[in-house]
């Protein structure tokens, strides 16, 4: 759904701040799991069709929590020491 709209508006992708990542394989897409293990989330993201995964960047893919939260920081991001969220 979000895909639909972010090209209704124009937008060629739209990045989500999964942490997983992905390669263009030519005729197909291949999900891969993110550089870090404890917040991998490739286990909830594996049923995105193949035409889904063309259009997703994951930004986060090379990098871990700790990273994320010191980029935060000095970014002065009101959420830089949220507490993490929990998948299943």
């Amino acid at each position: 759904m979000f895909l639909q709209y972010a090209k209704h508006l124009g937008a060629d992708y739209i990045a989500t701040g999964h942490y997983a990542g992905k390669k263009d394989c030519g005729d197909h897409v291949e999900l891969h799991k993110a550089l870090d293990d404890n917040k991998d989330q490739t286990y909830f993201l594996h049923a995105l069709s193949q035409a889904q995964l063309k259009d997703v960047l994951f930004p986060l893919a090379n990098l871990t929590k700790p990273e994320i939260r010191e980029i935060a920081k000095a970014l002065s991001l009101p959420n830089c020491d949220k507490k993490d969220s929990t998948g299943i």
